[in-house]
């Protein structure tokens, strides 16, 4: 059953952002640009939403695969709330 997911995604630098949202949106993940602050440096936080069955552990691997070569790591996965909209 399609379930609306969501991974938080960090990339050290602000650089990388630009391609792994790319490559995200590619894979037909929804992106939001979070305004969390790192004091230890420029890092970039992102929530990664899509429709999918697959399960939480899962997702996590799947979206790690797709952000770690553009120097990216999944900090967590979940169910997604719905949107306001779909309420």
């Amino acid at each position: 059953m399609l379930q609306r997911m969501e991974a938080v995604v960090l990339f050290y630098s602000p650089s990388d952002l630009g391609p792994g949202t790319a490559a995200l949106v590619e894979h037909g993940f929804e992106v939001e640009v979070l305004d969390y602050i790192d004091d230890y440096g420029p890092a970039v936080w992102i929530k990664a939403k899509v429709a999918s069955e697959l399960d939480v552990h899962r997702l996590f691997d799947w979206v790690q695969s797709i952000v770690e070569p553009l120097h990216g790591d999944v900090e967590e996965t979940g169910l997604s709330d719905p949107s306001p909209q779909a309420a």
